[in-house]
C-alpha cells in the first residue's frame, strides 16, 4: 500500500509541474545531455517604430506587448486597419529574465492569429524556443534539503495535439514585432483619455471613439482595445478603481535568464529539460529550464513571511521589484536556499543586477470587459489580456489566454471587413459583446486556478484528498490545454474528450 501511495504521489507531483509546463505523460528514456546551440540573430532596429500617427484607424490597440501585437497581426491579416500605440519610448524593452511556456492552446491561438497571413507564428516560436523534453521533479525535506521523492518524465506529441516549448519572453515579443508592419506601431504614445464621438456626416452618437494622448494628439477609431497590461489605464477608466485593486498572494519571485554556458559546473538541465524542486515549505520552490538559444531560465520563490530581512524592509519601503534588487540580496537568498545546491548555482552564476524580482499579484475578477454606457464609449472600448484578467503566473497560462483573446477578437471582427467595402463600424458593439461573452468566464476560471495553485504549494497530506486534488488539477489542465481557437489548423480535443 505504501509503495502504491508513493507512486501516486510522484504522479501528483508530475501533474503539478505539468500545469506549469504543459508536458505529456510518457516516461522518458535515459538520454545524455547534448550541446546547447545558440542561434545568431539580427536585432530589430527600434527606430522603425516611430511612424506618424494617423488621424483615424479602424481599430486602435493600446499596448504593444505580446497581446497587443498578436491582436494587431490577427486583425491586419483579415484586412482590418489596426494600429498599436505603445507608451514606452521603445517597443522592444529587452529581457526581464522571464521565460514563457507555449502550451497547445497557445499554439492553437497562434495558428488562428496567423491565418490569412504569410508568417507562420507557431513555427517561428518553435525555431527560437526549446522543445520541452525530460523533466525531473523532486520533493525535498524543508529542514535538510534531502530528496524524499523524485520522478522523471518526458514530453511527446501528446493527446492535446502538439508539443510544448519554452521561450524567452523578449524573444517571443520580437517574433511578433517582426510580423507587424512597422508603420502601424507608434511608440511614446501615452493614452490620456477616450470619449465617444458622433459621426461627422450623420451626427449619430456613439459612432466612434476619440482617443487623446498625453501630448495632446488625438486619433479616431471604431474600436479601442485595451491591451495595456497589468496596470491598464483603459481598465481603470472603464471599470473604476475598485476593480483595479492589486491583490498580492504573499509569494515572492526572483528570476533570471542567462547563457547556459555561464554556469561554472556545467548545465543544470538537459537540452529541453526542466528541473523542479519543491523545497517542502509553503511556497518555496526552485525551477530551472532550457529556454532555447543556449539560454537557461531560473526561478526561486519564497513566501513573504519567510523572506530575508533585507526583502521585508524593501517591501515596507516600496522599493522591492524590478531589476537591480537591494544590494546583498544574493547573499540573503543563498542563505534562504542553502540546502538546495542547484539554487545556489543559479545565484552564483547570475550578476545581482540581472536578477528580476516581483511580488506575485493579480486583480479582482472582471466579467464586464466592455460597457455600453458613456464611460465605455457605447461598447466601442474592450479589454483583453492582462488588462482584463491579470493572473498569478503559477500555471504558465497568462500569455496563452491572452493569445486566445487575440485570436477570438480577430475572428470575431473579420466579418466586419470586406475588400470592397469600408469597415462596418456599426457592427462593432454587438461583436464586442459576443467576444466578451465567449471569453470572460473561461479567463476568470484560469485566473482563479492560477491564484489557488501557487508554485511550491504543498499537496494535502491526507491521501484521499491528495488524489482528489490530483484529479481536479488534471481536469483543469484538460480544460486549459484543450481549448481550440477559431480556424486553428491543429485542433486539440475538447475537454470532454480528456478522460
Amino acid at each position: 500500500m505504501m509503495l502504491q501511495q508513493n507512486r501516486i504521489t510522484c504522479r501528483v507531483l508530475f501533474l503539478s509541474v505539468s500545469l506549469l509546463f504543459g508536458t505529456g505523460e510518457g516516461l522518458s528514456s535515459s538520454t545524455s545531455s547534448s550541446s546547447f546551440a545558440t542561434k545568431p540573430t539580427v536585432r530589430l532596429n527600434e527606430n522603425i517604430f516611430d511612424g506618424p500617427l494617423p488621424e483615424s484607424v479602424d481599430v486602435l490597440i493600446a499596448g504593444g506587448g505580446l497581446g497587443g501585437l498578436a491582436t494587431c497581426i490577427g486583425l491586419r491579416n483579415r484586412g482590418i486597419d489596426a494600429h498599436v500605440i505603445e507608451a514606452s519610448p521603445k517597443l522592444l524593452r529587452g529581457s526581464t529574465g522571464t521565460g514563457i511556456m507555449i502550451s497547445p492552446n497557445g499554439f492553437s491561438a497562434l495558428d488562428s492569429i496567423a491565418a490569412c497571413g504569410n508568417v507562420n507564428l507557431s513555427e517561428s516560436m518553435r525555431s527560437f524556443g526549446a522543445k520541452i523534453g525530460e523533466q525531473h521533479i523532486r520533493m525535498t525535506d524543508q529542514g535538510t534539503g534531502h530528496v524524499d521523492k523524485e520522478v522523471t518524465f518526458g514530453s511527446y506529441f501528446d493527446k492535446y495535439g502538439m508539443d510544448q516549448y519554452n521561450i524567452g519572453w523578449a524573444r517571443a515579443h520580437e517574433v511578433l514585432a517582426r510580423a507587424v508592419p512597422p508603420e502601424v506601431v507608434h511608440t511614446d504614445c501615452k493614452l490620456e483619455s477616450f470619449e465617444s464621438m458622433a459621426d461627422e456626416t450623420t451626427g449619430k452618437k456613439n459612432s466612434a471613439v476619440k482617443v487623446t494622448l498625453e501630448d495632446g494628439r488625438t486619433i479616431a477609431t471604431s474600436l479601442l482595445i485595451g491591451a495595456d497590461g497589468f496596470g491598464s489605464k483603459v481598465r481603470q477608466m472603464l471599470a473604476g478603481d475598485r476593480k483595479c485593486k492589486t491583490r498580492f498572494n504573499n509569494q515572492l519571485l526572483w528570476n533570471a535568464i542567462l547563457p547556459t554556458d555561464q554556469f561554472p559546473n556545467g548545465p543544470l538541465h538537459k537540452e529541453g529539460g526542466v528541473e523542479f524542486i519543491n523545497c517542502g515549505g509553503e511556497g518555496q520552490a526552485v525551477l530551472i529550464f532550457d529556454s532555447g538559444e543556449g539560454q537557461t531560465a531560473w526561478y526561486l520563490t519564497l513566501m513573504e513571511k519567510d523572506a530575508p530581512d533585507i526583502v521585508t524592509k524593501a517591501i515596507a519601503d516600496e522599493t522591492f521589484g524590478g531589476f537591480g534588487p537591494q544590494r546583498g540580496i544574493k547573499s540573503a537568498l543563498k542563505e534562504a536556499f542553502a540546502k538546495w545546491p542547484m539554487a545556489l548555482e543559479c545565484l552564483e552564476a547570475t550578476p545581482e543586477d540581472k536578477i528580476f524580482e516581483r511580488r506575485q499579484a493579480d486583480r479582482p475578477k472582471l466579467l464586464k470587459w466592455s460597457s455600453r454606457r458613456r464611460k465605455g464609449a457605447g461598447g466601442r472600448v474592450v479589454l483583453m489580456g492582462d488588462a482584463a484578467h491579470p493572473m498569478i503566473p503559477s500555471l504558465g497560462q497568462g500569455t496563452m489566454v491572452t493569445w486566445e483573446d487575440a485570436a477570438e477578437l480577430a475572428a470575431s471582427l473579420a466579418p466586419l471587413s470586406s475588400s470592397d467595402q469600408p469597415f462596418d463600424s456599426k457592427g462593432v458593439p454587438k461583436t464586442v459583446r459576443g467576444f466578451v461573452k465567449r471569453r470572460a468566464k473561461r479567463c476568470a476560471m484560469v485566473q482563479q486556478a492560477s491564484r489557488e495553485q501557487r508554485m511550491g504549494k504543498p499537496l494535502p497530506k491526507f491521501f484521499p484528498l491528495k488524489i482528489c486534488t490530483m484529479l481536479q488539477r488534471q481536469s483543469r489542465m484538460a480544460i486549459m490545454f484543450g481549448h481550440t481557437s477559431p480556424g486553428a489548423k491543429n485542433p486539440a480535443p475538447s475537454a470532454s474528450d480528456q478522460s
